[in-house]
C-alpha cells in the first residue's frame, strides 16, 4: 500500500517538472521577439513653416490637335485604279496617294486638243480672207480681225475646252499637300469615287496645339506664355 502512494508521489513529481521546463522555454524564446519587436521606431519629419509665396497648379482636361492638316478631295469622279497608303502610312508632300482610271480623261484631252488645231486652222484661213496678213499685227484692225476670227472658229472655246480637259486630268491624281500621316482613310481599289467627297486626311504629327477648357473664375488667373505641362492618358 505504501509502495503505490510513493509511486504516485514520483509520477506527480515527473510529471510538475516537465511542465515546468515546458513553460521555462516557452517564455525564454517569447522574451527576445519581444525585445526586437520593442526596438522598433515610428521617426517624424518635422519643418519649419515660413511665409512664401508658390505656384498654384490648374487641372483641366483638354486633347491635342495638329496645327496642319488637310482634307483631301477628288476634283472628278470615276474608278479608284490606284491606292499607295494605308490609315497610318507616312507621306511626304507631293507624293502620290490615289489615282483615279484616266483612260476617259487621256482620250478627252487628245480630242480637245484636235479640236483646238482644227479651230487654229479655221481661224487663221479667217484671218487671211480679210487681209488680216497684210495689217500690223499690233494695229486696231488687226485685232479686230484676230477677235472676229477667233470667236466665228471657235478657237477661243476649243481653247478652254484643252484647258479644262487637263484640268480634270490632273484632277484624278490625289497628292499629299503636306508631310504627315494618313488618317480616315475609308475607300478601297475599284470603287466609285464621287468629286469633292472627302477621300482622306493627310495630319501633319510633328507639331499640335492642345486644347482645353477654363472656367471664368480662371481666365483671370493665367496669362500669356505661362508654362503648361500636359500629361497624357
Amino acid at each position: 500500500m505504501k509502495s503505490y502512494i510513493t509511486c504516485r508521489v514520483c509520477h506527480s513529481l515527473l510529471i510538475a517538472l516537465l511542465f515546468s521546463g515546458c513553460g521555462k522555454s516557452t517564455e525564454e524564446k517569447s522574451q527576445p521577439e519581444k525585445s526586437a519587436y520593442q526596438e522598433q521606431r515610428n521617426e517624424v519629419q518635422t519643418i519649419v513653416l515660413n511665409t512664401t509665396s508658390f505656384k498654384k497648379e490648374l487641372v483641366s482636361n483638354g486633347k491635342l490637335k495638329a496645327r496642319r492638316k488637310s482634307e483631301l478631295k477628288f476634283k472628278v469622279g470615276g474608278e479608284l485604279k490606284k491606292l499607295s497608303v494605308k490609315n497610318g502610312s507616312s507621306v511626304a508632300a507631293g507624293q502620290v496617294i490615289a489615282m483615279l482610271d484616266q483612260f476617259e480623261f487621256n482620250q478627252r484631252l487628245k480630242n480637245t486638243q484636235t479640236d483646238l488645231k482644227k479651230a487654229q486652222i479655221e481661224m487663221e484661213d479667217i484671218i487671211l480672207a480679210h487681209g488680216g496678213s497684210k495689217a500690223r499685227k499690233d494695229s486696231a484692225s488687226s485685232l479686230m480681225i484676230q477677235e472676229v476670227a477667233s470667236i466665228r472658229s471657235g478657237y477661243g472655246t476649243a481653247l478652254q475646252h484643252v484647258e479644262m480637259a487637263k484640268f480634270n486630268l490632273e484632277g484624278s491624281v490625289l497628292k499629299a499637300p503636306i508631310h504627315g500621316k494618313i488618317a480616315d482613310l475609308k475607300r478601297n481599289i475599284y470603287e466609285h469615287i464621287t468629286p469633292n467627297e472627302v477621300f482622306c486626311m493627310v495630319i501633319d504629327d510633328t507639331e499640335f496645339e492642345v486644347e482645353f477648357h477654363l472656367i471664368e473664375s480662371e481666365v483671370r488667373e493665367i496669362k500669356l506664355n505661362d508654362a503648361v505641362t500636359v500629361v497624357l492618358f
